[in-house]
């Protein structure tokens, strides 16, 4: 709501007055493959880009929001555009139907454990699940593998890039501490960090025992399990960083004493670009580079591709 105090605080009256001219525009349909920096820029101003959705896109997908496709980081905007005639119309409209934390989505003791789970079911069924097995080529009716063994097929499923495209490289700090004045949970489940934030390395804090209660039963009272994420991370000395920056954004002394333990997770970014390009007929693709980021976007994108195998099957 653009012309909102909180809004203006943050964006200032002249860009909240820019923002607010989204609802008097005239509705152009949003094109396809429009970028979401451009969406946004042009519907409600720069202000509005820089200070209210960089930030978070940035935190989400380590990328800018000029360099992601509307429909790979936003799906059904477009759609919901086309029927408010407005960004913020839109956007109100998309929240109201998924209320703030409907989309985090979460497995009790931890995702790997869908892993098997998923592989104990498809072997009840008849399936043969083989890992450990790298493909080395895409062929007409299979796949060959590095090993220069040929696996027929009437459809492939790619859950990775065929040349992979990186974003960039994302360090996840995690601390255990033991903090009873995190046990308010100051900042709720966690804040993204806008770049230039003075004094702060991290891009993003998420507080897990806050956000999964099944973790906040195993890890005990008052003892917390902090997650920090970093775009450049230094080899040494992350854990010091990562403290420091931690009782900084929560508002809470968080000594070195305090803290329990520590671990280092480093992920390669891939590129949320759309897909793979040109893939060989007889291909589905899935996973992040189309679907975008998060388990929420990843399993609609998947029930969706399910869909169209099982059609592809009956026919």
């Amino acid at each position: 709501t653009p012309l909102a105090k909180d809004v203006i605080a943050v964006i200032g009256l002249p860009g909240a007055v820019r923002a607010e001219l989204d609802v008097l525009f005239p509705f152009a349909a949003v094109r396809d493959g429009q970028s979401l920096g451009d969406l946004v820029r042009r519907r409600m101003g720069a202000r509005v880009l820089d200070t209210l959705v960089a930030p978070v896109v940035l935190g989400i997908h380590s990328r800018h929001p000029d360099e992601l496709k509307v429909d790979a980081v936003a799906p059904g905007l477009r759609k919901a555009i086309t029927r408010t005639g407005s960004l913020s119309r839109a956007v109100l409209a998309l929240r109201a139907a998924a209320p703030a934390g409907s989309a985090v989505a979460g497995i009790d003791g931890g995702i790997y454990r869908i892993i098997k789970a998923l592989a104990a079911d498809l072997q009840r069924r008849g399936v043969t699940v083989r890992t450990g097995a790298r493909v080395a080529a895409l062929v007409h009716g299979g796949v060959t593998l590095a090993d220069g063994e040929t696996l027929e097929a009437d459809r492939v499923m790619l859950a990775t890039p065929l040349t992979p495209q990186f974003a960039g490289e994302i360090v996840l700090a995690t601390l255990v501490v033991d903090a009873p004045g995190l046990d308010a949970a100051p900042r709720g489940t966690g804040l993204l960090v806008a770049p230039g934030a003075t004094g702060i390395r991290a891009k993003a804090l998420t507080h897990a025992t806050a956000k999964w209660p099944w973790l906040a039963q195993v890890a005990g009272a008052h003892r917390h399990v902090l997650r920090l994420s970093y775009n450049d991370a230094p080899e040494e000395g992350l854990e010091e960083i990562a403290r420091t920056d931690a009782q900084r954004l929560l508002g809470v002394t968080i000594a070195a004493a305090d803290v329990a333990g520590f671990a280092r997770v480093t992920w390669h970014n891939r590129a949320v670009a759309g897909g793979w390009g040109a893939a060989p007929a007889g291909t589905t693709q899935v996973g992040e580079s189309v679907a975008g980021t998060g388990l929420a976007a990843g399993i609609g994108f998947a029930r969706r591709a399910a869909a169209e195998l099982l059609a592809h099957r009956s026919d």
